[in-house]
């Protein structure tokens, strides 16, 4: 009993040295992180002896904890805001399709590979599909095949890798 009494004095303060760090705009809603950014431009705040991304910690205080392998999506679409109303769990895949600022989400639009190859099922590979990503296989093969050549590898071993055969004399 005593434990839990401990954890939730730390908890409430961390929520308020979490709300000392955020400006509240009553324009936009947003509740904007003015402490420690990240590159990514995500608010960092230290919790539980861990560096972690503010608005992450902030949905978690204010509202539930966050599924496992799940992000929060900015409705808003300001990487600083803590208000957990602009904040939605999503999946991943979900996050990259919907995320504009997001490299994946206009990686995920693009019909064609920068060489012209159009990205359909047949010219996907597979592995990559699974994680949400998108690889042109014309492209990959004949990546491959430069490389071959470039290592020496030719046309005499089994889908043209290996060296070639060694020559014993026979013709």
């Amino acid at each position: 009993r005593s434990i839990r009494m401990a954890d939730n004095l730390m908890q409430k303060v961390a929520q308020e040295r979490l709300l000392q760090l955020i400006r509240k705009d009553s324009i936009t809603g947003c509740w904007n992180f003015i402490g420690s950014l990240g590159v990514s431009g995500y608010g960092k705040f230290v919790y539980s002896g861990k560096v972690r991304r503010a608005h992450r910690v902030a949905y978690e205080f204010w509202c539930k904890p966050i599924q496992t392998g799940f992000h929060l999506h900015h409705v808003c679409e300001n990487r600083c805001c803590c208000n957990p109303e602009h904040l939605s769990p999503m999946t991943s895949s979900v996050h990259a399709r919907i995320s504009v600022n997001l490299i994946t989400y206009k990686n995920s639009r693009k019909t064609h590979c920068p060489r012209g190859h159009e990205l359909i099922d047949g010219n996907l590979e597979e592995s990559h599909r699974k994680a949400g990503k998108r690889k042109c296989l014309i492209c990959e093969k004949e990546r491959l095949q430069r490389r071959s050549r470039a290592l020496g590898y030719n046309q005499w071993h089994p889908g043209g890798h290996g060296r070639p055969p060694k020559d014993r004399g026979i013709q």
